[in-house]
């Protein structure tokens, strides 16, 4: 924390710090966002917990059903946080969960749901690449049933 003080009005300035040990619990649960370009291609998965300094590390479970009230997951893999979104590749899995660690490998959170990974449509894929969509724009349900091309591809 850093505090700032004048003390006189031609610009004379004291600044101070402290350090001290500042530990956050995490209060909501994981985010996996799993994306394939398609069912033959790689997964990336996106993966974040906000609010908190515990979380070491992500252990990964993934599922080829979910279709059952009882759905059985694998360990896929433990990978170490890095900063504030962790990004992990793997061969295709369609269903995923994730559990945050903490320095001890203890879990503190479970993602809340099991999600399914995104693949594009073929129309969306055209836009997209291999870790995502990033020139796509934004996709349109309404009457055009597709991607909106980015601005470049537009000539917007």
């Amino acid at each position: 924390m850093a505090q700032q003080g004048h003390f006189a009005t031609m610009g004379e300035m004291h600044c101070r710090s402290r350090k001290a040990n500042f530990t956050i619990y995490p209060t909501d649960t994981p985010a996996i966002y799993p994306y394939a370009l398609n069912t033959s291609s790689s997964t990336q998965y996106y993966v974040t917990l906000n609010d908190t300094t515990k979380v070491q590390s992500w252990r990964i479970y993934t599922s080829t059903d979910s279709s059952n009230s009882n759905p059985k997951f694998k360990k896929l893999t433990t990978v170490p946080k890095e900063g504030f979104e962790t990004m992990y590749t793997a061969g295709y899995h369609q269903w995923s969960i994730v559990k945050a660690l903490d320095v001890h490998g203890k879990g503190i959170r479970s993602s809340s749901r099991v999600v399914e990974t995104f693949v594009p449509s073929e129309k969306l894929a055209a836009m997209c690449e291999e870790g995502g969509c990033p020139d796509a724009k934004g996709y349109d349900f309404g009457n055009s049933g597709g991607y909106l091309a980015s601005e470049a591809q537009s000539g917007a």
